[in-house]
C-alpha cells in the first residue's frame, strides 16, 4: 500500500476526524473513557482486576498475620520498574513501525513532566495496522510479564504491580484505539503530522 500521505490528498479522500497531541491530548483521554465503550471497558476492567488482586493478597496476608515488609517492598518496586519500562513501551512502537516498512521513527521524551513518545512523521497506516501499533507494547509487556510471573511465582506481587503500572500509562493507546474503531467507515487511513502535532483520519 502506499505510505505518502501525498497519495491521499485529493478529492476522493476526506479527512474524518483529527486528534491533537498538545494540551487538548488528556481531554481527548478523558472522553474517550467517558464514553464506556467495548476497548475502554476492557481496559478499565482490566485494571481493576490487578487492584483487586493486589488488595486481596494484602488482606489475606494481613489476616494471617505475615510481615507486611515483603508486600510493599515488591510493590514499590513493581510500580518503579513499571515506571523504567516505559522507554522499552516507546522502543516496541518504534519496532513495530520499522516492520511496516517505516524508515523515519523519532523519539521524543520529557523527563519533568514523564513523558515519552514515538512517531513517524506522514507514514500512513490501515486501521488495522494503526490499532496494533497502539497495543503492540501493553500486549508484549504484559505477556512477558505473565512469563516471568510464572517463573519466579514468589513475585507475584511485584509482577502484578509491573503490570498495573505499566498498564496505567497505557490509557492514551487504548482512548486513540478506541476512538479509530469508533469511525464506522470500512476503509480507514490513519498518520500522524508532526508539525501540527495531530494524528489525522481519512476516508473515502
Amino acid at each position: 500500500m502506499q505510505r505518502s500521505v501525498s497519495h491521499y490528498q485529493n478529492d476522493k479522500i476526506k479527512v474524518l476526524a483529527e486528534v491533537n497531541h498538545g494540551h487538548e491530548f488528556q481531554k481527548f483521554i478523558t472522553q474517550q473513557f467517558k464514553s464506556r465503550s467495548f476497548i475502554t471497558l476492557v481496559y478499565i476492567t482490566f485494571l481493576a482486576l490487578l487492584v483487586l488482586m493486589l488488595f486481596s493478597i494484602l488482606f489475606y496476608q494481613f489476616m494471617e498475620g505475615d510481615v507486611l515488609v515483603d508486600f510493599f517492598f515488591q510493590f514499590g518496586l513493581g510500580i518503579f520498574s513499571g515506571l523504567l519500562l516505559v522507554p522499552l513501551h516507546e522502543l516496541l512502537h518504534g519496532i513495530y513501525l520499522k516492520i511496516l516498512g517505516c524508515d523515519s521513527i523519532r523519539f521524543e521524551y520529557d523527563i519533568v513532566r514523564l513523558r515519552f513518545g514515538c512517531y513517524t512523521d506522514k507514514f500512513v497506516l490501515t486501521r488495522k495496522e494503526y490499532c496494533s501499533f497502539l497495543l503492540a507494547p501493553f500486549i508484549s509487556i504484559t505477556l512477558l510479564s505473565l512469563i516471568f510471573l510464572g517463573l519466579f511465582s514468589h513475585l507475584l506481587v511485584c509482577f502484578l504491580a509491573v503490570i498495573l503500572m505499566h498498564s496505567s500509562v497505557c490509557a492514551g493507546d487504548f482512548a486513540l484505539a478506541d476512538f479509530c474503531f469508533s469511525l464506522k467507515q470500512k476503509r480507514l487511513f490513519v498518520y500522524y503530522d508532526h508539525s501540527n502535532k495531530a494524528t489525522s483520519f481519512l476516508t473515502y
